[in-house]
């Protein structure tokens, strides 16, 4: 694979934000890998229907042939999905490694353009030529298809338990509301953190390679804000993942209960509690990823527009 090109105009004049960066630098890359993403999101929801079949139609009856058949369609399934995420990850690599080489490249000639004193500040033009457009192109190549297929496998688990029954869809989707509110305030948090941090990380690189006889003060009180600032961020992240946990281990039992009561009362079968216990799992584990997918995006955009500004006022 050979990398692709950004435009140089680029550095002059960014786009807003990470989500328009990656619609002008790859759009059609992000159309294809987008298609395989989905694909990817249909594959997911085939082994549920599989296991409720093999539980209801196959064991119930007794029937070795039919047992035999749906095992072999569950195992070509799964291969299938599992082809199909390999293509996608290295795809997406594929797409975030060409916009880190060819980003990285015109930084790297704007850097020996610049003259004056701006051009003496080399630490932060290693802070943002290294590690910091290591992020951000990196969620280039994986910021939209990610979200395709973690939204697709929720969309089509919520859509095939509702199909199943909509009752024990609805009790076990209900523990999932809260977090609709709860992730976005705590991650607003987040980013006034991760803006600060930025900053600070970048006066600690020119702090370091700066020519002159640099206070040692100014140096151990950045250091100590930065200490400061990632341990708030800590804190705010243990106390989403602790929250999140708490809910998202409430809904199967939500299903066990409730589901179980049903089966009890003759209003549905054993195979349809295990098809719900399995496509919770495939719920929550897409649920869980927005989640993460949510907080990373907002912090991968954060860092985009730190690189975009820096980049546009050595360019100006």
């Amino acid at each position: 694979m050979t990398p692709f090109g950004i435009e140089r105009e680029i550095l002059v004049k960014w786009p807003k934000n990470i989500l328009a960066f990656m619609l002008h630098s790859s759009l059609k890359k992000q159309i294809v890998v987008s298609i395989i993403a989905l694909i990817v999101a249909v594959l997911s929801v085939a082994p549920i229907e599989l296991q409720r079949r093999i539980v209801n139609e196959a064991l119930e009856k007794k029937d070795l042939d039919l047992l035999l058949v749906m095992g072999g369609l569950f195992i070509i399934a799964l291969l299938a999905q599992q082809f199909a995420k390999y293509f996608l990850g290295t795809y997406q690599n594929w797409i975030g490694q060409s916009a880190i080489l060819t980003v990285r490249k015109l930084l790297f000639k704007q850097t020996k353009t610049k003259k004056g004193d701006e051009a003496k500040k080399t630490g932060n033009a290693a802070s943002v030529i290294g590690a910091e457009i290591d992020h951000v192109g990196e969620f280039v190549g994986t910021g939209i298809s990610d979200l395709v297929a973690d939204g697709g496998k929720l969309i089509f688990a919520i859509g095939y338990m509702i199909y199943i029954d909509p009752r024990v869809a609805l009790v076990a989707l209900a523990f999932f509301v809260p977090q609709i509110f709860i992730v976005p305030f705590l991650q607003a948090v987040l980013n006034l953190l991760i803006r600060q941090r930025t900053d600070l990380l970048r006066d600690i690189s020119d702090l370091v390679v700066e020519d002159g006889k640099t206070g040692e003060a100014d140096f151990q009180e950045t250091a100590l804000s930065t200490f400061e600032n990632r341990a708030k961020s800590r804190s705010v992240k243990f106390l989403t993942k602790a929250i999140v946990n708490t809910i998202n281990a409430l809904a199967p039992l939500s299903v066990l209960v409730f589901g179980g009561y049903m089966y009890m009362q003759g209003h549905t079968s054993i195979g349809t509690i295990v098809a719900f216990m399995s496509g919770f799992e495939r719920m929550s584990g897409p649920m869980r990823a927005l989640v993460g997918y949510y907080r990373l995006a907002s912090l991968r955009n954060e860092q985009y527009l730190k690189i975009a500004d820096w980049s546009e006022r050595r360019a100006t």
